[in-house]
């Protein structure tokens, strides 16, 4: 018997997403941090279906209130990379979720429409939805490219011998110039504290010099940035690498470190420094610090965007979206 509830005990359902691998991007502490960037722009639900005390599958969603219709959402980033999934342990959960949360739908006074990004192909919760709602669909995402470690751990292996030469060159003309770069890894939470104001700087200084308006000048966007960098530092699950030339910050890199994965969440360089291509020097140092590590078997980028521009890749995470209007 699955009894399905509107609330989720926290240690019930912290076993339900580690027994099923959920990445940090899909768990309570960044949708947190997302449902307090929004405030009362949005109304925060969790599903939950449970068998003897355990929970077996866990939906946590976002209704946001439009002047139309309300807007069932999985994702704080539109237009961003951010994977996602629904933890279920079985199929007959994740259809007790889907029901759950049809209904929850339909009992809006208003239009409602669900906006479900960056879900994996196979996610259970996903194919009940699209059985149990009329007109749902399910579109094909973007796929998000990554690197796949294998057996060997060193940087050179994954880089192609144009990737080599160009960071040669670039450390060459940092020597030639007499200029001294240092990449630091923090993960004490203070110390990242202390950095974000200048991260945050760096951040939208690069953006207007693209010209193009910030993310982080939206005021959503930048509480939802600082929280995500702030409450899993706190866990120890950020790695800010800042690319240091004397004292200046050149370019920055913020990694969510999701048990095997290295996920990029952020990252910038100040254009000051283009000369030595410092995005690429803090790609690198990434990509090696995480080689590193034993435990760390993949690097993602969390970002579709001009893949060829990337450092290095070897795979794409494929990815899928479900839509559905209602009434």
């Amino acid at each position: 018997m699955i009894d399905v509830h509107l609330d989720a005990p926290a240690p019930a359902l912290g076993r339900l997403y580690e027994s099923v691998g959920a990445p940090v991007t899909a768990r309570p502490r960044w949708l947190a941090a997302w449902t307090g960037a929004l405030g009362d722009a949005a109304q925060p639900w969790t599903v939950v279906a449970c068998s003897e005390g355990e929970i077996e599958a866990a939906a946590i969603l976002l209704t946001r209130i439009g002047q139309d219709e309300a807007t069932v959402l999985s994702s704080p980033r539109a237009g961003f990379d951010d994977v996602f999934a629904f933890p279920a342990r079985n199929a007959r959960a994740a259809a007790e979720i889907a029901a759950a949360i049809a209904t929850q739908m339909e009992e809006h006074a208003r239009g409602w429409r669900l906006d479900l990004q960056q879900l994996p192909p196979d996610d259970l919760v996903a194919d009940a939805l699209l059985d149990r709602l009329p007109g749902a669909r399910s579109l094909d995402g973007q796929a998000v490219p990554r690197v796949l470690f294998s057996t060997q751990r060193d940087v050179d292996a994954y880089l192609t011998a144009s990737r080599r030469k160009e960071l040669r060159r670039h450390r060459a003309r940092l020597a030639a110039d007499g200029v001294r770069a240092r990449v630091e890894v923090l993960a004490d939470p203070g110390e990242i504290a202390a950095v974000l104001p200048r991260v945050e700087s760096v951040h939208r200084s690069r953006d207007r010099a693209r010209g193009r308006a910030s993310d982080l000048d939206d005021p959503t966007i930048l509480r939802f940035w600082r929280a995500v960098i702030l409450s899993h530092s706190l866990v120890g699950a950020v790695r800010l690498f800042a690319l240091r030339v004397g004292e200046a910050l050149a370019a920055y890199v913020v990694v969510l470190v999701d048990g095997a994965a290295y996920r990029v969440f952020d990252g910038r360089l100040d254009s000051a420094w283009c000369r030595y291509a410092p995005g690429r020097i803090i790609e690198a140092a990434v990509l090696e610090h995480a080689l590193a590590d034993p435990r760390v078997t993949e690097l993602d980028w969390m970002s579709s965007v001009a893949p060829a521009a990337l450092l290095a890749m070897t795979d794409a995470r494929p990815t899928r979206r479900i839509v559905c209007d209602g009434r």
